[in-house]
């Protein structure tokens, strides 16, 4: 039996390009497995209820206390976090876009590009747990902020792949802001 390029597509196209083992002329079955190119990540995702799941986790922060990470979705999502290891604190800034830059009033002056707006923010007292999107039931919520955030590297169909940040956050019920000044961050997904 012939089978039609077109309709091989379409399916593959259908089921979100997941191809299921079939079976050969032989009566065994074929995986063609993942994709080239595609490999797995050794730690999975924690499940998330509030928007789109990044694929995997990406590395915690080094000695040097910053990692950024940013996945796509219905808004595109970046995620700025400082590790402090001798205060043992982790700070958390959420963008997304597209977003009217300074739409939140608490971060009215904190400055982003065009299309991108800080969403939120937060801190908690574990910088060996300092990962994008990990579960914070101790979060303390960020009450303002004040600087610039800068993404270099992106265009309307693509994430940022450098972030600059120079800001100043309050958070609520501690009396010092936190600083966050780092250039040329690598972003963990940039696309």
């Amino acid at each position: 039996m012939r089978r039609s390029p077109l309709l091989v597509l379409v399916l593959a196209t259908a089921c979100g390009g997941k191809i299921a083992p079939s079976t050969d002329d032989t009566g065994g079955t074929s995986d063609p497995g993942p994709p080239s190119g595609v490999g797995s990540s050794p730690e999975p995702f924690p499940p998330s209820s509030s928007g789109p799941v990044p694929p995997s986790l990406p590395p915690k922060p080094s000695a040097g206390g910053y990692s950024v990470y940013a996945w796509a979705g219905g808004l595109d999502h970046v995620e700025i976090l400082k590790a402090d290891f001798a205060a043992n604190t982790c700070v958390h800034l959420f963008l997304a876009s597209p977003e009217k830059p300074r739409s939140n009033v608490a971060f009215a002056e904190l400055y982003t590009p065009d299309t991108w707006a800080v969403t939120s923010g937060e801190r908690t007292n574990s910088a060996a747990n300092c990962v994008a999107q990990a579960p914070r039931p101790d979060a303390i919520p960020a009450t303002g902020g004040k600087g610039f955030i800068t993404l270099e590297g992106f265009g309307p169909n693509s994430l940022p792949c450098r972030v600059n940040v120079h800001a100043s956050v309050t958070f609520e019920n501690l009396e010092v802001a936190e600083r966050l000044d780092a250039d040329g961050l690598p972003v963990y997904g940039c696309l």
